[in-house]
């Protein structure tokens, strides 16, 4: 028999836009306090839609969680130009896993 593999456990987050005016893309960011401080995770922007009247649709995934820990993050979008703006508000997850023993 094959040793069971270890569950992965994660924090999707997912936003979208109704519409983007030269969005070049999303970083997000996360920390264990809603107060911070906050850390970049994404090593590269999440690609944006540019200039489009389409609605985006977009998921990350955080698969560096540990699961007895809560979270906070918020993404951010950055423009053509590099402006970057806070995107969201700060979004909590909650903890996978009671606390250990």
């Amino acid at each position: 028999p094959r040793p069971a593999a270890a569950k992965r456990y994660e924090n999707t987050l997912r936003w979208s836009t109704a519409s983007e005016v030269e969005n070049f893309g999303y970083d997000v960011y996360r920390a264990t306090s809603a107060d911070g401080p906050f850390e970049r995770l994404t090593r590269d922007p999440i690609p944006g839609g540019g200039t489009t009247d389409v609605p985006q649709y977009y998921t990350w995934a955080d698969t560096t969680i540990d699961p007895h820990q809560a979270y906070y993050y918020y993404v951010e979008s950055i423009s053509l130009s590099g402006v970057r703006e806070r995107f969201t508000p700060v979004i909590p997850a909650k903890p996978k896993l009671p606390p250990p023993h």
